[in-house]
């Protein structure tokens, strides 16, 4: 028994001394000794949010500073602590470097922080926003390769063959169904049974697959839904984030939800489409020029609203 609680001390000690989690440590300790930020760098810290609100301008950021040639400038803070040891987390890190807070160029602190952010890059990219610029590059392979390793290194399964699978993304956790449409939210359950029917009519030959949170009342309702639709469809939440992010970016058709987090398996998806099952508000901010008027409705050709 002693030997057995060794071992386990022994593989805690191993996890917390990655290669990553020093240099948090490291920021987090001697903070004092990083580098102020330049104004002519990129500048990125951590909001007390949760991983979608976070991991979105950590991409975009990083991003940001591929283009222009910049330097990436990163204020480890206890917000980050939950996430440290997530996979876009860990790029973050890899990709900048330690800086004190500098709120005048925290991209984090603008007004209308989600589009400002994606305005900021769509001004070097001539117009095209972030899940195009992202689509096709060198960017998504060196970030989706992140989540092949942790993969292979997890030992995670799939729970289907995913060249047929079609995910659908349930936001459901601490979002409740009478939220605004136009904000984050829950579809609702009648909402969520027309659109497995709807899925299943189009695409017969796909198996469905729904993504939720791990909760165990969540997992009930949205079995109970699949059973009211009458339709063949698997149930998942898996309390390991990345895993759930992994699975979403490895199907053919992701649909994504009135959610951020799912956003980050849209611009990393390995599939043939990615839809959001509606339009609103972060959507718009994140595929074009936000507020989306005339010409520049949904102007990004990659994420679109499902026809």
């Amino acid at each position: 028994m002693k030997l057995k609680r060794h071992r386990k001390v022994a593989l805690k000690i191993h996890r917390w001394l990655t290669a990553e989690h020093l240099r948090y440590l490291f920021w987090r300790k001697f903070w004092r000794f990083a580098k102020p930020c330049p104004h002519d760098g990129v500048y990125i810290s951590s909001r007390k949010d949760r991983y979608g609100a976070n991991s979105i301008p950590w991409i975009n950021a990083i991003t940001l500073a591929r283009l222009t040639g910049q330097t990436l400038y990163h204020h480890c803070t206890t917000s980050c602590y939950h996430y440290r040891d997530s996979v876009i987390h860990k790029l973050l890190i890899r990709n900048s470097v330690p800086s004190t807070h500098c709120p005048t160029c925290d991209l984090h602190e603008m007004d209308g922080w989600f589009h400002r952010q994606h305005e900021v890059l769509m001004q070097h990219t001539d117009g095209r926003p972030l899940p195009d610029v992202i689509a096709g590059s060198a960017l998504k392979e060196e970030f989706f390769d992140c989540y092949r390793r942790e993969a292979l290194d997890q030992r995670w399964t799939l729970p289907r063959e995913s060249h047929d699978l079609i995910v659908i993304h349930v936001r459901l956790g601490d979002i409740k169904e009478h939220e605004k449409e136009n904000k984050q939210g829950f579809i609702g359950e009648e909402n969520l049974a027309q659109l497995i029917t709807l899925l299943h009519g189009r695409y017969a030959k796909h198996q469905l697959h729904l993504v939720t949170s791990p909760d165990p009342k969540d997992i009930r309702l949205c079995e109970s839904v699949v059973k009211r639709s009458n339709v063949k469809c698997s149930v998942s939440g898996n309390n390991n984030i990345d895993y759930d992010l992994y699975l979403m970016m490895c199907s053919d058709i992701l649909i994504l939800s009135r959610s951020t987090f799912c956003f980050i398996a849209g611009l990393l998806h390995q599939g043939s489409h990615v839809y959001s099952y509606t339009n609103w508000q972060h959507f718009e901010e994140l595929t074009g020029p936000y507020p989306a008027t005339g010409n520049n409705k949904y102007q990004s050709k990659v994420l679109s609203v499902l026809p």
